[in-house]
């Protein structure tokens, strides 16, 4: 803020406001998630609810009383600042949501959607920062949105590392006559699971098994290497899962 940078969400808007009027984003903040709490009072758990006005109430209390320490801890560099910001925004923010909570404004709006329809919390975060950020632009300067977007890009991938995990998982299908070995190594020298799905072929016929299992990234080198190595003409497809429910899976990925 000592920038005139911005943010997404009611954040966003609050620090407009302060820019155009002089009042305070944290009670800005506060006061426009009333209407909020409101319409999630009887759409989400006491849990939850208790947990995000704490959220809430602590973040609207510090975006104030951090003011006192810009003195002593500005940065003249403004993608440094950027850069720093991001890190804090999105290592907070990451643990709230992960807690089953929320830090109230927008993500209120972006928990019903996601536990709904399923949407993305970090997409959502992303689209509706950025539309903020484009009104904002008028009020600051076109130099400042652009700075403001790198900080969301940094914000939105550190949050997505927060969510996700650093270790992440692949989905991995094979399709191979030699898929006997591959399972038995998959098992044996990786430790994870396999499923073996009946498969047949479109256009000849053939019935074949196919194997379905989910890895870490860190595995895939050395399943590669041995798929290679004991069938080259084996078919394989793997790709990034965004999230596993399941006893057998030592992580959920929210």
């Amino acid at each position: 803020m000592p920038h005139n940078l911005m943010s997404g969400g009611l954040i966003g808007i609050a620090i407009i406001i302060e820019y155009l009027t002089s009042l305070d984003v944290g009670m800005m903040f506060a006061l426009l998630n009333i209407p909020l709490f409101i319409f999630a009072w009887n759409k989400f758990s006491k849990k939850f609810l208790i947990y995000t006005l704490t959220a809430m109430l602590s973040l609207s209390f510090f975006l104030d009383f951090c003011k006192i320490f810009t003195p002593y801890l500005y940065l003249d560099d403004l993608l440094a600042s950027c850069l720093v910001a991001s890190i804090f925004f999105g290592v907070g923010w990451g643990l709230i949501l992960k807690s089953g909570a929320s830090a109230g404004g927008a993500d209120i709006i972006f928990f019903y959607l996601h536990k709904k329809y399923g949407f993305a919390i970090t997409k959502m975060n992303f689209i509706s920062s950025a539309i903020i950020v484009l009104i904002g632009s008028i009020v600051t300067s076109f130099t400042l949105a652009v700075y403001t977007v790198i900080f969301l890009v940094a914000w939105s991938f550190i949050l997505k590392q927060v969510l996700l995990g650093f270790k992440k998982y692949l989905l991995v299908l094979i399709i191979s006559e030699k898929y006997q070995k591959i399972t038995q190594m998959i098992m044996r020298d990786l430790g994870d699971g396999v499923t073996l799905l009946n498969g047949e072929g479109g256009y000849t016929n053939k019935k074949h098994k196919v194997i379905f299992c989910i890895i870490t990234v860190r595995q895939i080198v050395k399943l590669k290497k041995f798929i290679a190595q004991t069938d080259p003409d084996a078919f394989v497809s793997i790709s990034q899962t965004s999230e596993i429910q399941g006893k057998r899976i030592e992580k959920v990925l929210v």
